[in-house]
């Protein structure tokens, strides 16, 4: 029975990432930019077609809901203006992965505190949490493994990037 609970928190797990984990992380980039006085933000989680979409003010959202493996944890928040002070850059690239670390914290007492099939969704979201945010805040270039992120900078990397600018 625990090993039926587990693959249905992990299904669970698996189909919220793209709203529990990588949402959340890119919202992160993209408030902060808007704090910093972005005129537009648009975030977008998931491969092509992304059919759920809304605006919020200058804030876009586009999102695809079920994900191949490949796509499952892809995000990006872009916005219109980058003529930032350094600290506003780091803050804006920071607010992802501290978005994320906030969440892990989350899920884990979330896990502690909950039963059957949502513990199982829960512990699942903070291991992916635990990736996600180790993936991005750790300062490195994305290679073939990471699939569409292949070639890119983490948020990590964009920070050191700037601070050594």
């Amino acid at each position: 029975m625990a090993v039926l609970l587990a693959c249905i928190g992990y299904a669970l797990a698996y189909a919220l990432a793209p709203l529990l984990l990588v949402l959340p992380h890119e919202l992160g980039h993209g408030l902060a930019a808007l704090a910093c006085g972005a005129r537009g933000v648009n975030v977008v989680v998931g491969a092509e077609p992304r059919r759920l979409g809304l605006r919020l003010g200058p804030l876009d959202i586009r999102v695809r809901e079920l994900n191949p493996p490949r796509w499952l944890m892809y995000g990006t928040a872009r916005w219109d203006n980058d003529d930032f002070s350094r600290g506003q850059s780091v803050f804006c690239a920071a607010a992802g992965p501290l978005t994320t670390l906030v969440l892990v914290l989350a899920y884990s007492v979330s896990g502690a505190a909950t039963s059957g099939v949502i513990r199982w969704m829960f512990w699942f979201l903070f291991f992916g949490g635990v990736s996600s945010f180790l993936a991005t805040a750790l300062p490195i270039r994305y290679g073939r493994f990471f699939g569409p992120y292949a070639g890119r900078v983490s948020d990590g990397q964009r920070i050191r990037e700037v601070l050594s600018s």
